[in-house]
């Protein structure tokens, strides 16, 4: 949402732009051809494996990398699939999302935030954003830490597409639209939001330790919990009881 609001500013253009026009570390990388909507779909085609148990996998190494670190990571991989043709989930693209933000914005991502969203919407407590140990710099694809009612808010703004109460758009007039809707490759993702498939118009954000976000426009539901498993094992739990009172929401919902 903080990409959707930097283009409503005028800070980026499109999501059509090349990561390069704002990250010019990696101009002679594989992602030289790479767009941000491609990156948004997690379709950039880049070679990253995602796999949480093999401790030598790219998330074990590098997924909480930033800025230059990162880049630097990111500048020694291949490819895999040309961009746009094949859904990879990838944990450093989402830290690479806020790197492209911060350029664009020539700000950190707090103080963005803040004055985009934290504060004109009301949110009831302070914040808190985990930095890189590197540049000290927030990590754009993790930890924000707020309390359980601004998470709840935090679904609400992006309900209501980002409009504030006294009418002011925050986030491009269709950007919620586009955002939650079906990539090409993969119908369960859009831009960083998962989907509840093509008979559901809700979508969720969902933390590899339990934390959730879940959003039905339709009915104005918003759902959101706190999480602190001990592993980022997502299929542990897939089955278990958040996914049995999902369903039961959902068919309830549509009844």
């Amino acid at each position: 949402m903080l990409l959707g609001a930097a283009i409503q500013d005028g800070f980026i253009k499109s999501v059509e732009d090349k990561v390069t026009t704002y990250l010019p570390q990696l101009i002679d990388s594989k992602y030289q051809h790479v767009s941000i909507k491609e990156v948004l779909h997690m379709s950039s085609g880049i070679a990253w494996n995602e796999d949480y148990t093999d401790p030598e996998s790219d998330v074990n190494i590098a997924g909480a990398l930033n800025s230059l670190t990162l880049y630097q990571y990111l500048n020694a991989l291949d490819t895999a699939a040309s961009p746009g043709t094949k859904f990879n989930y990838n944990t450093g693209e989402t830290n690479l999302l806020g790197g492209i933000v911060r350029a664009a914005i020539g700000n950190n991502l707090s103080s963005y935030i803040e004055q985009k969203i934290w504060k004109p919407f009301g949110m009831e407590s302070d914040a808190y954003w985990g930095i890189d140990s590197d540049f000290e710099q927030e990590l754009g694809g993790c930890c924000i830490n707020a309390t359980l009612r601004d998470y709840a808010r935090i679904g609400i703004f992006a309900m209501d597409r980002g409009v504030l109460n006294n009418r002011t758009k925050v986030l491009p007039t269709d950007w919620m639209k586009d955002s939650t809707t079906p990539s090409p490759n993969y119908p369960y993702y859009g831009y960083q939001w998962w989907l509840d498939g093509p008979n559901y118009e809700s979508y969720y954000a969902d933390g590899i330790f339990g934390q959730f976000i879940w959003i039905d426009p339709v009915s104005r539901t918003v759902v959101a919990m706190h999480g602190a498993r001990d592993m980022a094992d997502v299929d542990s739990y897939v089955g278990g009881h958040r996914l049995n009172f999902m369903v039961s929401l959902l068919e309830a919902i549509n009844k």
